[in-house]
């Protein structure tokens, strides 16, 4: 745009083209990786607190049997229920390691984030009309993406970022 660009490229031109090629795009992008976080989230946690409950009513259950307040249960059925408490345990323990693990919280939050900053900055690129105006919300739009992008790869090689 600064090397004489600008006079074949009007500034609505590439407002409209950067908007619809990239802009919406990224903003889509972190709606749904916002939702699937969130999915992921609600998922483990209703599975760690079913799977723990069942786990514990039954464990309640065969206690009082055994305390024959209710009659007394076949032999077979309490180890079977007691099977069930003992796998019900570890599916919650699973389950819970997996919503540590998957950091689906944080990451909901951070994609939310990033979410909100890019309507914001939309917003903005919707507003401004000079190609100085335009290119330095395009630069702070870029500047998101890419710490994003620099975080993402550093998780995924699992190696530390660098220090400010």
């Amino acid at each position: 745009m600064l090397d004489g660009l600008q006079n074949r490229l009007s500034v609505q031109d590439f407002k409209q083209d950067y908007s619809q090629g990239r802009l919406d795009d990224q903003i889509k992008y972190f709606r749904g990786q916002m939702e699937r976080a969130a999915w992921h989230a609600r998922i483990f946690k209703v599975v760690s607190l079913v799977c723990a409950g069942s786990a514990v009513a039954i464990a309640i259950g065969l206690s009082v049997s055994a305390m024959k307040a209710f009659g007394e249960l076949s032999r077979d059925s309490t180890r079977w229920l007691g099977l069930a408490v003992s796998a019900l345990f570890q599916i919650a323990t699973v389950s819970g390691a997996l919503l540590i693990l998957n950091d689906a919280t944080r990451r909901h939050r951070r994609y939310q984030q990033i979410h909100s900053w890019l309507i914001e900055l939309s917003r903005q690129f919707d507003v401004v009309s000079t190609w100085h105006s335009v290119l330095g919300v395009v630069d702070r739009i870029e500047r998101i993406l890419l710490v994003e992008l620099i975080e993402w790869k550093a998780l995924t090689q699992n190696i530390d970022l660098p220090r400010r």
